[in-house]
């Protein structure tokens, strides 16, 4: 279920960004590559293109063949959160690097 996927992934970057606890933040960054890789970006149907299905594959059992609205919904607000999350911890990184 790639609905649940992608609001797991937001529920994973809250408790990281309540607890610091840097596993939250690596299962969430995980979850949300493995969604990432379901995207198919190439489609010729612009309904298609760049959404996210309600299963992987895409004929599982949760909205079968079907793209749901939501699903992009919730992968959206993951992404924000994960830029929102991921900005202080690159910024500190290219401190260290010197660039």
């Amino acid at each position: 279920c790639l609905v649940g996927n992608a609001q797991m992934a937001i529920v994973w970057l809250k408790v990281y960004q309540r607890t610091q606890d840097a596993r939250f933040l690596n299962a969430a960054l995980k979850m949300l590559d493995q969604v990432k890789q379901t995207q198919d970006l190439s489609s010729g149907n612009a309904g298609i293109r760049g959404g996210v299905a309600g299963s992987f594959p895409v004929w599982g059992p949760y909205l079968r063949l079907a793209y749901p609205n939501w699903a992009a919904k919730f992968f959206a607000d993951a992404l924000m959160l994960q830029e929102i999350l991921m900005e202080p911890l690159e910024s500190s990184r290219q401190l260290e690097i010197g660039t």
